[in-house]
């Protein structure tokens, strides 16, 4: 019986980890040309047009880059409580889902070792009610036993590794999204501001 959930939890490892792993290749980053583009557009005072081209940019990077386009008139700190805020909103969209693979990666072989030990005692019951007289049954027994075991470290190793995969690609957008927004506000050009409220 604890085969069906134990394959049901290695699919939905399977699963879910396919659909992170093109959720987080489609993101484009922003690269520096890209900012650096944004950043002479501003200088020439040509908001609209910085606006338009970050919100051409697909993805959280994109949107979080036109927030703070939108609020360049602010104060910088205002801006980078703003560009702080969305970045939140985009880790917990990005990291959605990869809690699940370090979850699999645990169960799948407590789950296992738990089919391993119902089957020995099945094993062990049938012994005491018929005897040990012939060693394959024995030998059969304990061996349908451990495939539990087997399943659940076939479980456990592909989710460790999509986690570990997808925990570091996702720390990398997030990185990168870091290393934009401090570049966007050490490079918003200062001009007379209102005060920060």
């Amino acid at each position: 019986p604890i085969m069906i959930p134990l394959l049901g939890l290695g699919v939905a490892a399977l699963v879910i980890g396919f659909f992170k792993w093109l959720q987080l290749s489609r993101v484009r980053l922003v690269r520096e040309a890209d900012l650096q583009r944004v950043l002479r557009h501003l200088e020439r005072r040509e908001n609209g047009e910085a606006v338009a081209y970050a919100r051409g940019i697909p993805g959280v990077a994109g949107d979080l880059l036109a927030t703070a386009v939108e609020h360049v008139d602010e104060k910088k700190e205002y801006i980078e409580e703003i560009v702080y805020e969305k970045m939140l909103g985009a880790r917990t969209r990005l990291e959605r889902g990869i809690a699940f693979l370090a979850l699999c990666a645990t169960t799948g072989p407590l789950m296992g070792l738990l089919g391993t030990v119902m089957g020995m005692i099945a094993t062990f019951k049938l012994i005491s009610s018929f005897g040990s007289g012939d060693p394959k049954l024995l030998a059969a027994g304990i061996s349908e036993a451990l495939i539990c075991t087997a399943t659940g470290m076939a479980v456990a190793i592909p989710a460790l590794l999509l986690h570990a995969f997808l925990s570091r690609k996702a720390k990398g957008i997030i990185g990168s999204m870091e290393q934009t927004a401090v570049g966007f506000i050490n490079g918003v050009p200062e001009a007379e501001k209102p005060a920060y409220v």
